[in-house]
Order: C-alpha cells, then structure tokens, then sequence
C-alpha cells in the first residue's frame, strides 16, 4: 500500500511539473510575438498582401507579414494617392541584446529581410501615418542608390507619427537613412534610434540625400530643376551612422535641389562617424552638405551629437550644424550645438548667431521657453526639459 501511494504521489508531482513548464512554454512563445499577439517574429514572415485593395485610398496594417506585403506592392505601384497607417507596433524580426551587434558583424543574418520602398522607376508616393507606432527589427543590406525603410521618395511622399526603433541599414552605394533619397512633402514626429553604415555618399537619419523634384533628369541643368517645399518638424535622430563616404547628416546627408525646406524643432542626440581620410567628410549634426541653390531654414534645432572623423588635420567640414554650405538662402533661428564650428566650410554669406555654440553645461541649464520658444500654429511647446537635463521633445512620451 505504501508503495501504491508513494507511486500516486510521484505521478502527481510529475503532472504538476510537466504543468509549469508548459504554462512557461507558452509565456515564452508569447514573449516572441509582436504588441498584437498574433503573429511570432522569430521565423520567416509570410508575405501578405490580401489587405490592399486599388479602389481604396486608406489603409491600416497591424501585422508584421502586412508590412512586408507592402514593400512587395510597390516594387510596382508607387501608392499615390494612398495613405498607409499603422494600427500597432509591428516588429519586423526579434531583436535581442546582442542582435544589432552580430547583425553588424555578419554572424547572424534575420529571417525578414526589408526591401525599401520605391525604385527609380518606381517611386514611392504615398503617405504612412505611423499612429504613434514603433517598427523595430527593421533589416536592410543593400546594393543599391537608395536604401532604407522608403529608398526613393517622390515629392508627396508624408512620413509621419512614427518610431524606427532597433534596427539597422546597411548600404555600400548611395543616399541612405529612413529615406534613401528624394524630396518629401512632409516628415513630422519621426524618432529613429537605427545604425545605418554606408560607404557611399549622402547618408542621414532622416534622408540620405534630397534631390527635389526634378523637370528634367539631367542633374546640373539648374534651370529644368522645379520649385519643391520640404517640411521636416518635431524629429528626433538618436542613432548611430558610420560611414566611409561624404555628406553624413543628423538629419539630412546632402542636398542638390532648387527648394525650400524647413526644418524646425529638430533634436539631434546620436553618433555620427566619418572613416574617410580627407577634408571632404562633410559631416553636421544636422545637415551634411548644402549644395546649389535653396531656401533653408532651421529654426528651433537642438544638438548634442557625438561627431567623430578619421581626418584630424586643419579645414576639416565638420559643423555643429552643418558639415559644408554650398547653398544660398540659409537662415538660423533659435538653433543649438555642441562643436568647434557651427559650419565647417562656409563657401557662401550667411548671418551667423554668436549664441548657437554652447557646452554640453550650457545646454542643460537653457530655459525652453526663451531658447526654444513655442512656433506659430503650436499650442504648447513639443520641448520639455527637466532641471540638469538637456530638452528633449515630448514626442518621446
């Protein structure tokens, strides 16, 4: 009898045990999938485009295969006309602590591979409305003019709402960031903490490089160039570029567009590395290069990125704001950073603030409400600043 009960009492406890472990096993499987809790990241993505439909104008994705049936619709439909919104975080691939870092390395290559939106020939039109969501786990390894989460843009393209979040680019052509190329309409509450190398030239955390809306596509013909607005507003650059090429931007890489753009309550907080080994890097907090004739205005722009080059000799383009200006018709209003030089080479006139260059000290003791005032058209200030800190935008919240 006593060997009968001890049985019981041993198969009980091997129940229980199996019980825990698989209500642990589940957790875990839960812990792999994304904010929806309908689809795991860990394994292959299937590609899912049964959500679109041409006759319609508006679109919400929720799902990780949805995104990735997006980027398979435009390799031949530029979505003009269309608005795409996000509905919840979606994440692209799981993303451990040490998964950057051997993505970067080459040990560990993720099973969801991005392809950018938009091609030369096809470029992406359309409107994404993030809805205050996060796309993190994004993976791009390109070959090509143009990568990122849009490679090119054509100039009604509006990238709003939206956080890019542990995530990494990797391009050995040209023009890469969020935006590979192109002149958007409008970019406004972007936060981007991605790791973008390249060895090519025009590289930014936002766009790689802004080229307008051309009338003609013979690049020198300035006067087949047309007129193109840009609105750039409440953006964050919190990540880390490296690259071996020129015209490397916080915010934009470089520029060779007749157009206006502005540029207001920019914060720029990330890493910015040039390895090439001359002069030319053309690195800036916030802009890389301004090349040919534009109207430019920055208003409201904050840094305290970490600018580091190869070259350490004299003339070296390297600004708090800006890398090189080539470009006509710049103004600087309300504007902060931290660096030797506001612009590294200066090769056309522009009225210079004796008050932008601050210390890291200077920053953090700045009153928002006086450096950094509220803009027409805002209710409140997007700036918040706790005492001791440097200010950042609300957005984060």
């Amino acid at each position: 009898m006593k060997t009968v009960k001890r049985f019981f009492m041993v198969l009980c406890i091997l129940v229980i045990a199996l019980g825990i472990l698989a209500g642990c096993e589940e957790k875990r499987e839960g812990a792999d999938k994304d904010s929806k809790g309908d689809e795991t990241v860990s394994d292959d993505v299937k590609v899912d485009t049964s959500w679109y439909n041409s006759s319609k104008k508006t679109f919400t994705l929720t799902k990780a295969s949805e995104l990735m049936g997006l980027a398979e619709l435009a390799k031949s439909n530029n979505f003009k006309g269309k608005t795409i919104k996000l509905g919840a975080d979606i994440a692209l691939n799981k993303v451990r602590s040490k998964t950057i870092t051997n993505w970067r390395i080459g040990s560990e290559i993720p099973s969801n591979i991005w392809t950018p939106l938009g091609t030369e020939d096809v470029p992406f039109a359309g409107k994404i409305d993030g809805k205050g969501h996060t796309i993190s786990g994004l993976y791009v390894d390109a070959t090509q003019n143009g990568a990122g989460f849009i490679g090119r843009a054509a100039t009604t393209v509006e990238l709003t709402d939206i956080r890019f979040e542990d995530g990494y680019i990797k391009n050995t052509k040209n023009y890469t960031g969020i935006i590979g190329y192109g002149l958007v309409k409008r970019i406004e509450k972007v936060y981007t903490n991605l790791i973008i190398e390249t060895s090519g030239v025009g590289t930014g955390g936002l766009i790689g490089w802004e080229m307008g809306g051309y009338a003609d596509k013979t690049v020198g013909d300035m006067d087949k160039w047309e007129n193109s607005y840009m609105r750039i507003n409440e953006c964050w650059f919190d990540g880390e570029i490296e690259s071996s090429g020129y015209s490397i931007g916080g915010c934009v890489g470089g520029q060779e567009a007749r157009a206006k753009v502005d540029i207001t309550n920019f914060l720029s907080t990330g890493k910015l590395t040039c390895k090439r080994g001359d002069i030319y890097g053309r690195v800036g907090a916030i802009f890389g290069w301004m090349n040919y004739s534009a109207e430019y205005n920055l208003v409201n722009c904050v840094s305290t990125a970490n600018i580091k080059t190869a070259y350490r000799g004299s003339g070296n383009m390297v600004g708090a704001l800006i890398g090189d200006l080539g470009a006509n018709g710049l103004t600087i209003t309300n504007c902060y950073g931290v660096g030797e030089t506001v612009i590294g080479r200066v090769q056309k006139d522009v009225e210079l603030s004796d008050d932008i260059l601050k210390t890291i000290d200077e920053i953090e003791e700045m009153e928002i409400s006086t450096a950094l005032p509220k803009l027409q058209r805002e209710l409140i200030s997007p700036w918040k600043k706790d005492k001791g800190e440097a200010p950042v935008l609300r957005m984060l919240d």
